[in-house]
């Protein structure tokens, strides 16, 4: 049975657990995004430009929580005209429970029913079959691949693109 999982605002009452679960390589590693090493007092700076972002409307960073403990980051990310891109991580000792799948539930109908979004997008590594998974899971369709290159990563990396209109999100839930 799976913890209750919610999702809030991220806040600076965050930032020592979120900083250290994100410096874990493991959970840097298969992303696009999350630096690696991790900066000392990057956390604080990035939940302070989340909240920057979020009221300008333009990003919307969460964090998650299973069972009142932070276990892990969700965001809707790059708003604009109608559309964002949905971003996750869960701290490796949280990975396999469900914990990515339910709050990106909550942060989906944050998109559509609050936002007023009519499409997420979302992106991870093909070779990240966990990613992979949530995405599907949440209903979102695949609809192609792209390589990116990053400094960190040896050579190119396919990246699996996904999309999840309002509409199919409607019928689902």
């Amino acid at each position: 049975m799976i913890t209750e999982v919610s999702i809030e605002p991220v806040s600076l009452k965050h930032a020592r657990v979120l900083e250290r679960l994100i410096s874990d390589p493991a959970v840097a590693e298969p992303t696009s995004n999350i630096p690696h090493p991790y900066p000392v007092g990057g956390a604080a700076a990035w939940i302070r430009q989340a909240q920057e972002q979020r009221t300008a409307g333009t990003s919307y960073g969460f964090s998650i929580l299973a069972g009142g403990e932070f276990v892990g980051s969700a965001s809707i990310l790059n708003v604009a005209e109608g559309q964002g891109e949905i971003g996750y991580w869960v701290g490796r000792p949280f990975w396999g429970r469900g914990y990515a799948t339910v709050a990106g539930q909550q942060v989906i109908a944050f998109g559509f029913a609050e936002v007023g979004l009519s499409k997420l997008i979302g992106k991870c590594l093909a070779r990240n079959t966990g990613s992979y998974r949530v995405l599907e899971k949440l209903g979102f369709r695949l609809t192609g691949f792209m390589e990116v290159t990053k400094p960190r990563w040896p050579t190119p990396e396919r990246v699996a693109e996904f999309e999840l209109g309002r509409e199919r999100w409607g019928q689902q839930s």
